[in-house]
Order: C-alpha cells, then sequence, then structure tokens
C-alpha cells in the first residue's frame, strides 16, 4: 500500500515534475527488482488529495491514485510458483495432508481453502485469531512455505527468522455477494488482517487467473481482466494481464489496482544543541 505514497510525495517534494492534470511517476522497486507505475492527479504543481474514491478498509474517500506492478510474478525467489506447481499437497501440522497454492506476486503467498483448515470462510478476523489450533495449523503452512521459498532451512524457523514472508490466505467461494468472486482473508506477522494489504492482493489475484491453484478453483470466472474478491472490510478490484505464449507457462504482464494516500504529517524534532554536541565527542 506504500507504493501509492510514492507518487505524490515524490511530486510534493520536488522530486518529479509536477505534469497537469496527471502525473506518471515510475518507481523502481528496490526490494523486488520491479519496475511500479503510479498515475498521480495533480493541480497547482501539487498531487490532489480530495476525491470521491472511497477503498474499503479506509474511513474517508480521496483522489483515485491508479497503481501499475510490471511482471510481479519472482518478486523474491525468482518464480511465479517457487515449487513448480500450482497446487502442492502437503501436512498441515494436524498428520492430515491438505492442498495449498505458494504464488510470489507481489509479495509470497501461501493459499489454503478455508474447509481444508477447519473454517466456513465466515469467521471474523477476531474470531480467527483466538482460535489458537487454526491459527497453529495456519503458522505450519506458512512455514512449509517459508522453506519452500528458500528463506529458511527449517519450517519452525519461520516465526523467529521469516515473520512477514510469505504471507498466508485463506480462501473460499463467495455466497453472500454477487459482485465478488471469492473470499479472501490475510494473515500476517502472526495476526489476521481487518483488510488486505495491497502486495497480497497481487498474489491473490494472479493466482485467481491460473487454472489448478486454489483461488482458481474457489473463484467465479470473470471474461475480462478484473478481479473482484470479498475481504472482511468490503470488496477490492484489481486488474490482472496474462501472457500465454502456448508454451503452457503463462506469464503476469502486470497487476494494477487504485488506491488513495494524503500526507499524514511533516515536522522537525527539536534536539538541544548540548546533545548533539555530546554525541559528536
Amino acid at each position: 500500500n506504500l507504493s501509492a505514497a510514492v507518487g505524490p510525495f515524490a511530486i510534493d517534494e520536488g522530486m518529479v515534475e509536477a505534469i497537469e492534470p496527471l502525473t506518471i511517476v515510475e518507481i523502481f522497486n528496490q526490494n523486488t527488482g520491479k519496475m511500479i507505475f503510479v498515475e498521480v492527479p495533480v493541480k497547482d504543481g501539487l498531487a490532489v488529495v480530495d476525491g470521491d474514491c472511497m477503498i474499503a478498509g479506509v474511513h474517508k474517500s480521496g483522489a483515485p491514485i491508479h497503481v501499475r506492478f510490471n511482471d510481479p510474478g519472482g518478486s523474491v525467489t525468482n518464480a511465479l510458483f517457487p515449487t513448480g506447481n500450482r497446487c502442492d499437497s502437503i501436512s498441515s501440522g494436524n498428520g492430515q495432508n491438505i492442498e495449498v497454492s505458494l504464488v510470489d506476486a507481489g509479495n509470497p503467498t501461501v493459499f489454503v481453502h478455508s474447509e481444508d483448515v477447519g473454517l466456513t470462510g465466515n469467521e471474523s478476523p477476531a474470531e480467527v485469531n483466538d482460535n489458537k489450533n487454526i491459527m497453529t495449523r495456519l503458522e505450519s503452512v506458512r512455514g512449509w512455505a517459508a522453506q519452500a521459498c528458500g528463506l529458511i532451512t527449517k519450517e519452525q524457523e519461520a516465526a523467529s527468522s521469516s515473520p512477514a514472508i510469505p504471507k498466508i490466505a485463506i480462501v473460499s467461494p463467495s455466497r453472500d455477494s454477487e459482485d465478488a468472486q471469492f473470499k479472501a482473508t490475510m494473515i500476517s506477522m502472526g495476526k489476521t488482517h481487518e483488510a488486505f494489504a495491497l502486495t497480497g492482493a497481487i498474489a491473490v489475484a494472479s493466482a485467481a487467473k491460473m487454472e489448478n491453484t486454489i483461488v482458481h478453483s474457489v473463484a467465479r470466472r470473470s471474461k475480462d481482466s478484473d478481479v473482484t474478491f470479498q475481504h472482511p472490510s468490503g470488496l477490492m478490484t484489481l486488474q490482472v494481464e496474462v501472457s500465454d505464449n502456448g508454451s503452457g507457462n503463462p506469464k503476469i504482464l502486470w497487476v494494477s489496482t487504485v488506491r488513495t494516500a494524503r500526507k499524514l504529517m511533516q515536522g522537525f524534532v527539536r534536539v538541544p544543541e548540548k546533545i548533539l554536541q555530546k554525541e559528536k565527542e
């Protein structure tokens, strides 16, 4: 989600020439080696803040900022499917095997079907967080995924050595929303989120367009590039462009969506000169 804020910041700070009514900011993501293109509405030399664009999980509307991630696959592992499979059968920590999909787009994310871990898909984030058995099983799956990504050598090291990556998401069919193709809930840093991180959304949208993944299996089909899914705070829509040259190994060309961003604070921290002098000594 920070990607959407980089463009307006760069414009407001004079790092990028402001061109009205729309400025395209080209961003190189040092972490992933990928390019991000951000379209920012501009007026009077500054990024526009006010608008009627609403984002589920954000309480205030704002100006629409279009964010496009080029070639997001393999951001960490250099492969869209780190295991080489679109679906893997693994142990979920209770002696039973479940099927999962590990997708590296935006951020590596491992997807599980809600029913396979004892959930209906209708639980609130608080209900999932409070179910210690479920959270333990999900962390076991995430540990497998972290090892499969080459981030750790043993599954048990995931919580301490790689707590943020990969993400894990629970998916299920959407039966209570005609607009959503499926439901998805993200867990990151040991907590079930009220909304959905953009990097995880890139992975879930990419997986939805790939046959034989867990996400594709629960999603209603869409003939256009749109992927709309339901998360605990509402709906999120992304566009996914897939290239298939007939080799059976399609590529995600880009994923885009709309965000909002606004400057919250700027200022100075006043430090007494004697303290600065003491630090120099």
